[in-house]
């Protein structure tokens, strides 16, 4: 897949995606927001961690730590944020995750990431010590996925 066509389209189609969940998330739910984010870095394959996320995020991201990991743990991480139910002072819009149409929506963007992690040749899990683009309180997670080309980094949290 060319990273000016493929990676950015698949890019662009799974950030929708997560913008339109995260705002079903978001309707009626108590003290509970959730982010999801791809950021594609153009031609930023074999670049460190450090150096992509400073591209995506700015200057004042600092990486707090790394470790290799695999597609099973980021379809993991990701499907147990989609599912996340929270507690009775803070949860997600409860109907939309149990319902027919979010659990839909839930496997239409699964299926999208694993067609983006399956291009990884390296995938990596970091926690940022400095600049989240989000607020997370209840879970979060950060990814690298370097295809032949391109670095993805993978950021979702939630927050109240």
């Amino acid at each position: 897949m060319s990273s000016k066509f493929g990676n950015q389209d698949l890019v662009t189609k799974i950030n929708q995606s997560f913008e339109q969940i995260s705002r079903r998330l978001f309707a009626r739910s108590l003290n509970y927001c959730a982010d999801f984010k791809l950021f594609l870095c153009d031609q930023m394959a074999g670049e460190s961690l450090d150096a992509v996320v400073h591209s995506a995020l700015g200057p004042q991201a600092r990486v707090g730590g790394s470790t290799f990991t695999t597609k099973q743990e980021v379809l993991e991480s990701l499907t147990s944020a989609l599912h996340y139910d929270g507690d009775y002072g803070a949860h997600p819009n409860l109907d939309y995750v149990q319902s027919a149409n979010g659990q839909h929506d839930f496997d239409s963007v699964v299926s999208d990431v694993i067609k983006l992690v399956d291009q990884g040749d390296l995938l990596i899990s970091f926690w940022l010590k400095n600049g989240h683009p989000f607020y997370p309180v209840y879970w979060d997670f950060a990814f690298l996925i370097e295809t032949s080309e391109d670095s993805i980094l993978f950021i979702a949290s939630s927050s109240d």
